[in-house]
């Protein structure tokens, strides 16, 4: 019996050390947290000619801006979250608020991006990434 019992707790105990030595070298597969401001990385000037609409995106907000230079209403204290690869969310004024998905592409050394959940209308689009004097000489 004493045996048995011996022979019992060795296994469990190798059982658990194996356990544990599993759980440490797993992936850390807990979702992005939401962070205050965009990335650095994704920040700039995106146009599309059609629309004829301008996305700038800043590290604390982002502007839909026409080209005809009406008035526009910022969106100010972003919360942003990696989704994926080239995949980020972003939230305005509270994280209660839906989230934005901003996807990223790159074809031939541009750059291109497509909204989604943002309107009906800024949605069906893709808008590709300028410098400022890009955007300049489209604009005018």
């Amino acid at each position: 019996m004493n045996k048995k019992c011996a022979l019992l707790t060795k296994v469990v105990m190798s059982v658990l050390l194996l356990l544990s030595l599993v759980s440490l070298n797993s992936k850390n597969t807990k979702a992005a947290a939401w962070k205050e401001n965009m990335p650095a990385s994704i920040c700039g000037n995106y146009h599309n000619s059609k629309l004829k609409l301008t996305v700038e995106i800043k590290r604390k907000s982002v502007f839909f801006m026409p080209d005809n230079g009406a008035a526009v209403s910022p969106i100010r204290h972003i919360y942003s979250k990696k989704l994926g690869k080239s995949t980020y969310a972003y939230k305005r004024d509270s994280l209660k608020s839906s989230a934005v998905v901003l996807r990223f592409s790159r074809k031939k050394g541009r750059v291109y991006l497509k909204v989604k959940h943002a309107s009906s209308i800024l949605d069906r689009h893709t808008y590709v990434k300028m410098s400022c004097a890009e955007l300049s000489r489209v604009i005018s």
